[in-house]
């Protein structure tokens, strides 16, 4: 299993060096998600492009044909996953991918948490702060969660940031019953 963990991780690095090379590694970790999903909820697909009884250009062509919006070096990844019967493991490669990008590319994965939604102005403003901030790209999701009262809560990996009413509370009574 560890010579297989190594190909499934070189190819990770390289899909996202190549990608990094062109400006894509947004793309190319958009698309990962997308065939996580396909691979989720279309029974079987992985197993047919899996099937080494049909010969790998046929695959390769199904896959294209499938995922017809995806980035060539996407489908290019996937094909050598195909090509070293390493399929199966696609969930494994597509989180080794998410740390190449963090570590190659500098690419960060933020969550923004707001009371409402975030228009795109502010939207664009937030991550270019961010990307500033952690000295990379950033792919910014935005979620509203009315838990948060107002304010802003971002998270991407282990390092935070909360500025919400909520959690200015939570301080308020922490404080209030340490001084009762």
């Amino acid at each position: 299993m560890a010579g297989s963990n190594r190909i499934i991780t070189d190819i990770a690095q390289a899909a996202v060096k190549a990608a990094q090379a062109k400006d894509c590694t947004e793309k190319l970790l958009q698309d990962f998600a997308v065939l996580a999903e396909m691979f989720q909820t279309t029974p079987g697909l992985a197993e047919a492009l899996s099937d080494s009884g049909v010969a790998l250009e046929t695959r390769y062509n199904a896959l294209k044909k499938a995922g017809h919006e995806l980035h060539e070096y996407s489908i290019n990844a996937v094909a050598l996953l195909m090509q070293d019967n390493k399929l199966s493991h696609f969930q494994d490669f597509k989180e080794q991918v998410e740390t190449a990008a963090r570590e190659i590319s500098k690419h960060f994965e933020c969550t923004a948490l707001t009371a409402i939604p975030i228009q795109a102005e502010e939207k664009r403003k937030l991550k270019s702060a961010l990307e500033k901030h952690l000295g990379g790209t950033v792919s910014l999701n935005c979620q509203v969660d009315p838990n948060v009262i107002g304010g802003l809560s971002v998270s991407c990996g282990d390092w935070r940031y909360v500025s919400t009413i909520q959690s200015k509370l939570q301080q308020l009574t922490k404080h209030l019953s340490i001084n009762s």
